[in-house]
């Protein structure tokens, strides 16, 4: 994306709120320029799609290109201003340059004042880093000038706080190196998760009685515990978990002001909306949803994460036409918001469309969001959904009689996986029983292929390594759907047992 989009979409994004806000801002700031940064803001604002040289023409500068980029950093320091009055971080951040301010000035009174509000802020947070970083400070200019034997007023409580808030800190990191080892096994891909789990599992720290000596660290303990719950197939225990962070963040709303855990509320609330859409609670995935859409930060997160609950929602009640029009809405937003959504969400909305549409039986639907999902390349991607896409694949041309396809194209899915380290025992009895179900001769023989299929299925998900696959996409049901001339979600939701 060009940095003219960037400021198009950075302007299109503003709330009235804001929009006020930069235009006082502008004033204040850039007295003389203040004119043609207006005049280009405005002309943005109101215009449904970007045209640089008609705007060129009628801001009517010499230096169009560095006029844009002047104002995009204008305005991006007039948000940041609105946002530090509010928000604890940027105060924090503030008040530090300030006490260095103040120091070098030598004006101690009002320095000692702001060292005393910033370790305050700092408690509210449970920000233990800066409030370590901000107690070291103290002592160093406490102790300036001092005679030895005098106690500096500053000083009193010192080593016991600083003992304290050293353990905390230490305490959090500890959390956080965990927390740090499950995303790099994340990224890395779908298997062998099971096994980090146990190890992480294994860990002192996990254990319920060890020391968590603050709500972040009580928060970190428990996604970590709810993330083994979920790679290893106990779905239904991680809602507990699910439920538990939610209730300690509601409790500690000053936390919320931090970004990532704001983020992490909306992640656990999405976690529960799709977990009680696909056991059928639609009245508390509906409340998931309502909450959701209560949120005002993040509004193309809430987008992303309330569509993936309606999409589910239609799934469990067997409602095509739903399922379509809430597509349909996807589809839109992903045109519209594409700068927003991340590689990574445009990945699992191309998986999850499509693994609704296979399991309508609407093969020609699923296999072309398959090829969109394959198509995406960009960084950041989620490479576990676009492993499984290769199935996806297979599953789709199979449905269609594409037995032709799938003998020329299932080595080359193989080759994929295995150059992606991920083929499993799973994946490779999937591709080869497809294959050979596609080379089997008339229909009875095809039939007793997949029979087979679903015996070694039934044996190779009974391994915890191997089970959390399900999760990906349900190809035993998929099977007994061919057999038994259904549609696989109407397999799927006779099941009692896959959410426990």
């Amino acid at each position: 994306m060009s940095p003219t989009l960037h400021l198009y979409h950075l302007i299109q994004s503003l709330s009235r709120a804001e929009k006020t806000y930069f235009r006082e801002f502008a004033k204040r700031r850039n007295k003389a320029g203040a004119v043609s940064f207006l005049k280009l803001f405005d002309l943005i604002d109101k215009a449904t799609s970007y045209d640089e040289e008609k705007l060129a023409r009628e801001v009517g500068v010499a230096s169009f290109p560095s006029l844009k980029v002047r104002l995009f950093d204008l305005v991006v320091e007039a948000l940041q201003e609105r946002e530090s009055y509010d928000n604890k971080s940027s105060q924090i951040a503030s008040y530090l340059q300030q006490i260095e301010i103040l120091h070098k000035k030598g004006l101690k009174g009002p320095m000692w004042k702001r060292i005393a509000k910033l370790e305050e802020m700092c408690s509210q947070v449970e920000d233990f880093q800066t409030w370590k970083l901000v107690l070291q400070k103290r002592q160093a200019m406490a102790l300036e000038e001092v005679v030895p034997g005098c106690v500096p007023p500053q000083m009193e409580g010192f080593f016991e706080l600083y003992a304290l808030v050293k353990q905390k800190a230490a305490n959090l990191e500890a959390y956080t190196e965990l927390e740090d080892i499950a995303h790099f096994e994340r990224c890395k891909g779908a298997n062998g998760l099971h096994q980090i789990a146990m190890t992480l599992q294994a860990d002192p720290l996990l254990s319920p009685d060890a020391p968590r000596l603050s709500v972040r660290a009580e928060i970190k303990y428990l996604e970590l515990q709810r993330t083994i719950l979920r790679w290893t197939g106990q779905m239904q225990a991680a809602l507990e978990y699910a439920q538990r962070i939610l209730a300690l963040l509601a409790g500690a709303p000053q936390l919320l002001q931090d970004a990532q855990l704001h983020l992490l509320y909306m992640k656990q609330t999405s976690n529960i909306g799709l977990y009680h859409a696909a056991t059928g609670a639609y009245d508390l995935a509906e409340q998931a949803v309502e909450t959701l859409q209560s949120l005002q930060n993040f509004p193309h997160l809430v987008f992303e994460r309330v569509h993936m609950i309606r999409l589910r929602l239609a799934m469990q009640r067997l409602d095509l036409n739903e399922g379509k029009a809430v597509i349909g809405q996807i589809a839109t937003g992903l045109q519209e918001l594409e700068h927003k959504i991340s590689p990574e969400r445009q990945v699992a909305y191309c998986f999850q469309v499509a693994h609704f549409y296979l399991n309508f039986g609407e093969a020609r639907e699923s296999l072309r969001w398959v090829l969109r999902l394959r198509n995406q390349e960009r960084p950041g991607i989620n490479k576990g959904l676009k492993d499984f896409g290769e199935i996806l694949f297979l599953l789709s041309h199979f449905d269609l009689k594409n037995y032709d396809v799938i003998k020329e194209e299932a080595k080359k899915v193989r080759d994929y996986l295995h150059k992606r380290c991920a083929l499993s025992r799973y994946e490779e009895t999937v591709i080869q029983g497809l294959l050979k179900a596609a080379k089997a001769r008339g229909e009875s023989a095809r039939s007793a292929q997949l029979q087979a299929l679903h015996g070694e299925l039934s044996t190779i998900l009974a391994d915890n390594t191997e089970k959390f696959k399900e999760n990906y996409f349900p190809i035993k049901s998929w099977v007994t759907a061919r057999l038994e001339a259904k549609l696989p979600v109407e397999v799927e939701f006779a099941r009692g047992d896959r959410f426990k």
